[in-house]
């Protein structure tokens, strides 16, 4: 009790006192619940676990009725409620009503929450204690393997010896095979190559079971051999379907990498994932800066490494880059691999032909780099290798940007992978995303859909569609300055794709530059990278990595140094 100071009035003072009672605590609802509390013990962040049951028994001699179970405290959104039989029942004494409850963990550490059953006026009730320890899993993540073909329909791999013919699609098993597990994975990493095509067309690479998209995950001319990265989550039975529109052609993939779908992958995959940090593209060589003394001729290739200080070197798993055969004068292809001199590649990332230039993203996984020309012992390190296959004096120039890393150095702390079907948000031809082609030199902004508002980053597949002169097309974050990198080049009249990875930068938009004439454009999202935590940004890793460059030949060629950048990660 406390007693109020007096109030005057005229000549009489009059006292007042305020008696405070204290509020009455709710009565216990008179049910038994087994049991009293729900411990679920160690659950990895962003992975439901399994649900638990409280089965509520009523010990009243009188009917009660039952309000809406809630589970409320800070942490509630760790626990989610499943099956429920008790809100809105009405219970008679030793009837009985559960309450099945889901594990979620959104954080690190020790979470709590409780789950409350109360009477229908809400004048008693009784309460469970919830609790669980979150970790980090696997979910999201990024695993590189070896590349491995796993489709060759020239030689009956994966699929019957025979062309895809128009309209038609295989499903390829893409789970247990090449280095991907059998359980666990969400998306599988390929480079998809056409050759012997009888008619210009285009295919769609999506999961086995749904709906075939309105997307394209590449493009190619009669005859055109080339090939494209392909992100796609996968489907039924561990299977991606591959659609063929126009004619019939020969289709070859290539698997590079697969992303988790939980921590069911571990056991077979173990704890070699990476968390991808995008970065604002940063060229990291072209070769055209030591002049024809720089170009890849048969056999030749340039080792590359990249620093990215002590601290994350060792955690480096696999690069992010858009590579680029420039000015080629014959017919051949480019290989990424990881770097080892003594493990060189039988798989293909670029094909090209003479006087076009070609690019192609790639994942690439990294190893360390203990070479003389290092400026630090076990920077990451990788490959690219040239192969002729018209004249054996043909060469090409070699341009790489680097758009991202994945690294394991904190585990959780970077974005991690949500495939998608694919869905168009962009299409110059009709307006969606973006009101009309591009003309030479314009340069806008594609925001983001509402429904991808947790991202930092797409990947995606960008087509320019019949430009009206050779071009190129540049894509980065809206309001980082535009970097001197390429995603797309296109030659006039020709409609090709290319997969892209673009974080996202103010407003949740990307930009778009087209170099000369005029192009129409298209954007197909695969997935989205978002961070582990919901209510968390992903940080960056570290400040002013170096790039180098060192060149070689199987046959035995010189070595040359090339222009070292500067590089930082795309911080969110």
């Amino acid at each position: 009790m406390r007693r109020l100071h007096g109030v005057i009035v005229g000549a009489v003072v009059i006292a007042s006192t305020l008696v405070v009672t204290p509020a009455l605590a709710a009565a216990e609802l008179p049910v038994t619940t087994s049991p009293d509390s729900l411990s679920f013990g160690e659950q990895k962040v962003g992975e439901p676990g399994a649900e638990s049951t409280v089965t509520v028994t009523s010990t009243s001699s009188d009917p009660i009725t039952l309000g809406t179970a809630t589970i409320t405290g800070s942490d509630a959104a760790a626990f989610n409620q499943k099956t429920d039989t008790c809100s809105g029942a009405t219970l008679a004494q030793n009837e009985q009503c559960r309450i099945g409850v889901v594990p979620n963990a959104t954080a690190v550490g020790s979470q709590t929450a409780t789950l409350t059953v109360s009477d229908s006026a809400g004048t008693s009730s009784k309460t469970v204690p919830l609790s669980l320890v979150g970790s980090v899993g696997a979910k999201g993540a990024y695993y590189a393997v070896t590349p491995a073909r796993v489709l060759d329909t020239r030689s009956g791999v994966g699929a019957p010896r025979a062309m895809l013919g128009t309209q038609k699609s295989i499903d390829l098993q893409v789970t247990g095979r090449g280095g991907v597990p059998l359980v666990g994975v969400s998306a599988v990493v390929l480079n998809v190559t056409v050759t012997g095509s009888t008619a210009g067309s285009f295919l769609t690479v999506y999961p086995t079971g749904a709906a075939r998209p309105t997307a394209s995950s590449i493009n190619f001319a009669k005859g055109w051999t080339g090939a494209n990265s392909v992100t796609v989550g996968v489907g039924t039975g561990g299977d991606v379907r591959i659609y063929n529109e126009y004619g019939a052609t020969h289709v070859i993939a290539d698997v590079v990498g697969f992303y988790a779908a939980d921590s069911t992958v571990i056991p077979a995959a173990g704890n070699t994932d990476a968390d991808f940090y995008p970065m604002a593209p940063q060229r990291w060589i072209d070769t055209r800066a030591d002049g024809n003394a720089g170009r890849l001729g048969n056999g030749d290739y340039y080792q590359l490494g990249w620093n990215f200080g002590a601290s994350y070197n060792p955690y480096v798993r696999a690069v992010a880059v858009n590579i680029t055969a420039v000015s080629p004068n014959g017919s051949g292809y480019l290989s990424a691999w990881n770097g080892d001199a003594g493990a060189f590649p039988s798989t293909s990332t670029l094909n090209y032909t003479s006087g076009r230039n070609v690019p192609n993203l790639a994942i690439v996984p990294t190893s360390p780099c203990y070479e003389a020309w290092c400026s630090a012992s076990g920077i990451p390190m990788i490959g690219v290798i040239n192969t002729n296959t018209s004249s054996a004096t043909s060469s090409t120039h070699l341009i790489v940007d680097i758009v991202g890393v994945y690294d394991n150095a904190t585990p959780g702390d970077g974005l991690r992978f949500r495939p998608i079907t694919p869905q168009r948000i962009t299409d110059t031809r009709s307006g969606l995303g973006y009101p009309n082609a591009f003309g030479p030199g314009a340069s806008g902004s594609v925001t983001s859909p509402a429904s991808f508002a947790q991202a930092y980053a797409l990947a995606f597949n960008v087509t320019g569609v019949k430009p009206t002169a050779n071009t190129y097309l540049t894509l980065w974050p809206t309001g980082l300055t535009q970097p001197t990198a390429s995603n797309l080049n296109p030659a006039k009249g020709q409609t090709v794709a290319n997969a892209a990875i673009v974080g996202l930068g103010t407003n949740k938009a990307f930009s778009i530059y087209n170099y000369v004439g005029t192009t129409d454009v298209l954007v197909d999202v695969v997935g989205t990278f978002q961070s582990l935590f919901p209510a968390a940004t992903a940080s960056s890793v570290g400040a002013g990595p170096r790039a180098q460059a060192q060149s070689g030949s199987i046959s035995g060629g010189g070595s040359r140094s090339g222009t070292p950048m500067n590089g930082t990660h795309l911080t969110h």
